[in-house]
């Protein structure tokens, strides 16, 4: 279906990602759900419109899954949105927290660190009292809440705020916005996206990279950056300003055709420089009288 949307029908991709990943076992081994996970990724690699990810409220991205939808596996088209109820990591908070506080050592220390009473058995344990046992009573009290602090700790880095903090996902949504968001998102970026094509199409000395770098500073002038109604304002300044993107399309065009005549007189031997120089300012002089008969 990626590959269709892609190639036949040439539409924007929205994939509302609520997976927790691939398990490994017999079940999904059998219905080759790694084999499909793969292909996933092969269409998206490929995939020439915008995709658009998005995590929606109560939704999950682990493991595997995530793997496949990461972004910077095509970071040309694709983004990651996430719900502000949403979360994303590769472990669920429960694993993550016996890792990072290595199966309750990091817990043990952390009660002598804060509890006051632990603080003051430590102390009458370091003057020679036997206090073990009330130690031990205390940390099994504590031990529960502990626990629960430290998945709290682990799940506070699965959530939108950390997700975006740390690049994973271009902005944290909520869910009562996210359709006016991503429809104006995903409109400026198709349009965004055929300029590009355009103006590869008029200037097949640019490269990708360098349309899209014009396409930005085009659009810089229109909205500033942050702004709330950026994509809005965006988005329909490119509809309705023809005129203007096909003048900078040409400016660009005769800008880099100057550029490589530059480089293509600079590689001739100096004596012959002059020569050629003098010609092409024959052949202008001709050019703009017969351009004046005409």
């Amino acid at each position: 279906a990626i590959r269709d949307f892609n190639r036949g029908e040439n539409l924007p991709l929205l994939i509302f990602a609520n997976w927790r990943g691939f398990s490994g076992g017999t079940r999904d081994m059998f219905a080759e759900v790694l084999k499909y996970g793969a292909m996933i990724v092969d269409a998206l690699v490929e995939y020439k419109h915008p995709v658009t990810i998005y995590l929606p409220p109560n939704g999950e991205l682990r493991g595997g899954a995530w793997v496949v939808l990461d972004p910077k596996i095509n970071p040309d088209q694709m983004e990651m949105y996430a719900d502000v109820e949403a979360r994303g990591g590769i472990l669920e908070p429960p694993a993550a927290a016996e890792i990072v506080f290595k199966q309750d050592k990091h817990v043990l220390e952390m009660m002598h660190r804060l509890d006051e009473t632990l603080q003051g058995l430590d102390a009458r344990a370091a003057k020679g009292e036997d206090v073990a046992k009330a130690v031990k009573d205390r940390e099994k009290l504590l031990l529960p809440m502990y626990r629960q602090v430290s998945v709290m700790y682990c799940d506070l880095h699965d959530r939108s705020g950390r997700m975006k903090g740390i690049g994973a996902v271009r902005e944290e949504l909520e869910w009562e916005n996210s359709r006016m968001y991503l429809h104006w998102r995903i409109r400026r970026r198709m349009q965004e996206n055929g300029v590009v094509r355009k103006m590869l199409a008029a200037v097949p000395e640019m490269t990708q990279v360098q349309a899209v770098a014009v396409v930005a500073d085009l659009c810089k002038s229109v909205a500033p950056s942050g702004d709330t109604n950026e994509d809005m304002a965006v988005a329909t300044w490119l509809e309705t300003h023809t005129s203007d993107i096909d003048a900078r399309i040409e400016t660009e065009r005769q800008r880099l055709t100057e550029e490589q005549i530059y480089q293509l007189v600079s590689s001739l031997p100096a004596a012959r420089r002059g020569e050629v120089v003098r010609d092409l300012v024959g052949y202008a002089r001709v050019a703009e009288k017969q351009a004046q008969r005409s």
